[in-house]
């Protein structure tokens, strides 16, 4: 068995939530044994069964360099395995596995099974009892299990005396919580998405929105939003890419995923810059961003609505947003700071360890120029990386260095334990998967539903099992945001007056 060529990002997104990481030790379990993923005759018929074992292969083999496909059904085998080698063309497919995921009643359980099942928009999984899957369109149940089914996997494999898998769960990913008795989600049909919906920011939870949209029962335009390509690092967690996608922009692999079902717009550019070519007229801004700046700048852009989500080390969010200026929090109020807000010349002279150096990092971030060779041995000594890491962001502009080797985990020192600050969290596939899941269907929820008269918020925690009341309102900040300056909100109501019922409900308030 052979680990994917990008092994060393996912070794550095399981470091910042495995306490006391060992690189020695992950690479050693990783390589242990192989996982399994098995399916019944029954459920690779059925549309749910197989959109569930889609995204399972795609989490599973970005991470383990070896699995067992019992699937019943040999074409969906054959196309399962063709996805897997897809992504780490070093994989091993033919190996036996004695822990793995089960889809279905009828099918082989492995010495340790994480059961996985849908229906509909629910999402069951759990390691007492087998579950069926439906035969509905819709992706988001399925999506939701097989991401659920990933984390129980991984803390099954690398955190085994924390007895920390789901006996049982239902979460419904139409109300982004647990299943509530006699609660049942509204039948998913087609739906269109609307004019103005753009999805702004194509890493690895846009990546997961596109792959739910693109198997869901949904129409009309959309724009994609990123100015950045796609390199070797991001396979680790990016849910569509494949090898093939390597140094291709962000913009075109979704839009090849979303063509069939979608109109897409590619955006290639920054959001500052695609802002101004649209007129500031986003009417849903579906966010998937790194940085809380990036947010609080697509909320000053003021949206009609917006959806948003989310990762930092351990969990994940998904929000919401009630109208702009109501009684519920818009994107600002979740990312006010009780202190000062640091530039980004602060932010990315801090992670490189080289606070020290700030006025040349400021100009390195202003002109675009390449590092420092000096500069660059500097990083290396402070951050006790191998030089050889570094060298290859010789005549690179230091954004480049800041995003791919700390953002996207190419530098950051396996022994590092500890919690990063949000700008070089490097999260797990799966959590980022569910993550972007989960975003869609708040997108879908309200196309069907209607925009939420108060923000919500789904939080949920990949490290442990899955906890009650996910789901809670948030009310927006008293002050010091912008969604309470009276300038702001009556630029909002005059921009949307007549849409909807908008502008009655910032009135009301």
């Amino acid at each position: 068995m052979a680990l994917a060529p990008f092994f060393q990002r996912a070794a550095v997104a399981a470091s910042q939530v495995i306490a006391g990481f060992d690189p020695a030790r992950f690479e050693a379990a990783v390589s242990a044994r192989p996982v399994g993923l098995a399916i019944d005759a029954r459920s690779c018929s059925r549309r749910e069964g197989r959109v569930l074992a889609d995204l399972a292969v795609r989490l599973l083999a970005r991470l383990y360099p070896a699995i067992s496909l019992e699937i019943a059904d040999p074409a969906l085998r054959a196309e399962l395995h063709d996805l897997a080698l897809s992504i780490n063309p070093d994989l091993d497919i033919a190996a036996d596995a004695t822990i793995g995921i089960v889809v279905g009643i009828d099918t082989r359980r492995f010495d340790t099974p994480i059961f996985a099942g849908s229906d509909g928009w629910t999402a069951r999984v759990g390691t007492t009892r087998s579950y069926a899957v439906g035969d509905s369109d819709n992706p988001f149940g399925p999506g939701v299990a097989a991401c659920l089914a990933a984390a129980n996997l991984f803390r099954l494999v690398f955190l085994p005396a924390s007895k920390s898998a789901d006996r049982h769960v239902a979460f419904s990913a139409f109300e982004g919580d647990l299943v509530r008795p006699g609660v049942r989600p509204p039948r998913l049909s087609q739906v269109h998405l609307g004019e103005g919906t753009a999805l702004v920011g194509l890493g690895a939870i846009g990546h997961a929105v596109a792959w739910a949209l693109a198997r869901a029962p949904v129409e009309g335009p959309i724009d994609l939003v990123d100015h950045e390509t796609t390199d070797l690092g991001n396979l680790q967690r990016y849910v569509l890419a494949t090898v093939a996608d390597v140094n291709r922009p962000k913009t075109m692999v979704l839009a090849d995923a979303l063509g069939s079902r979608l109109t897409t717009n590619q955006h290639p550019v920054p959001f500052a810059t695609y802002v101004e070519q649209i007129g500031h007229q986003i009417r849903t801004a579906v966010v998937a961003l790194d940085s809380a700046h990036d947010r609080r700048s697509v909320q000053a852009s003021l949206p009609s609505a917006i959806l948003n989500a989310w990762t930092q080390p351990g969990d994940l969010g998904v929000s919401a947003h009630a109208p702009f200026g109501s009684a519920g929090a818009c994107l600002e109020c979740l990312y006010l700071s009780d202190r000062p807000i640091a530039n980004e010349d602060e932010i990315v002279a801090e992670a490189l360890g080289v606070s020290d150096q700030l006025r040349v990092v400021r100009e390195l971030l202003h002109n675009g120029g390449p590092v420092p060779l000096d500069l660059l041995e500097l990083i290396g000594s402070r951050l006790s990386i191998d030089p050889e890491l570094t060298s290859a962001f010789a005549g690179r502009p230091i954004r480049a260095l800041y995003v791919e080797g700390l953002c996207g985990g190419g530098l950051v020192p396996l022994g590092a334990v500890g919690t990063p600050r949000g700008e070089v969290h490097v999260p797990l596939a799966h959590q980022s998967a569910l993550a972007g899941v989960l975003l869609a269907a708040a997108l879908v929820r309200s196309r069907m539903h209607g925009d939420e008269t108060m923000t919500q918020v789904t939080r949920v925690d990949v490290r442990a099992q899955l906890g009650s009341h996910l789901r809670q309102p948030v009310a927006a900040s008293p002050a010091g945001c912008v969604c309470r300056d009276q300038d702001f909100t009556a630029r909002y109501r005059s921009k949307w007056a007549g849409s909807s019922t908008i502008g009655e409900a910032v009135l009301r308030c």
